[in-house]
């Protein structure tokens, strides 16, 4: 059998359609039957990305074009490529440009952990001076004190589930099946 990329179709209005078949035989039938409606049908064979009037002609076509034996085949020498060749248009790594010195990244770091905190008033002193210490009162000083009833571990809450109520996968108080 032929390779799945030889094979004859069947050509209607200039355009390939979706009937083809390793033997010419086979889609004769078909060829009648479209012709009849289209009478500009034809049958072609297709080997080597184009379509060929039969093999015959694809055949003498490729006996023509005589190719060197393998040992006299080399590429041209100037189309060697350097280690640093990249395909697209800067022929360079793009990786590169993220590849910053550890010092620079140190640098930024350091820069990035001051960031969120606010700028200083004009009137205070600049971000040289050392931080103020924090005030003594703890955020969680600040905070409204939660009733009892509220807190999830409190004793006064009763338990979840309503005390006893049936679960919903369970099985049905009777035995028997759900449905």
């Amino acid at each position: 059998m032929p390779p799945r990329h030889n094979y004859w179709t069947i050509i209607v209005d200039d355009k390939p359609t979706a009937f083809r078949a390793a033997e010419q035989e086979e889609l004769l039938p078909t060829l009648k039957q479209l012709q009849a409606r289209h009478p500009d049908a034809v049958m072609k064979w297709f080997a080597r990305g184009r379509l060929w009037e039969s093999q015959d002609v694809e055949r003498a076509d490729a006996s023509s074009r005589r190719r060197p034996p393998m040992g006299d085949r080399r590429p041209p020498v100037g189309d060697r490529r350097g280690r640093d060749w990249r395909p697209g248009g800067e022929h360079k790594d793009p990786r590169d440009r993220f590849k910053i010195p550890r010092d620079e990244k140190r640098r930024r770091f350091a820069e990035n952990l001051h960031r969120d905190k606010p700028a200083p008033a004009s009137g205070e002193p600049s971000g040289d001076a050392p931080p103020e210490a924090p005030p003594t009162s703890s955020p969680a000083a600040a905070r409204p004190e939660r009733p009892a009833s509220a807190r999830p571990w409190s004793k006064d809450r009763p338990p979840a589930g309503g005390g006893g109520a049936r679960k919903p996968w369970g099985r049905p108080p009777n035995g028997g099946s759900s449905r």
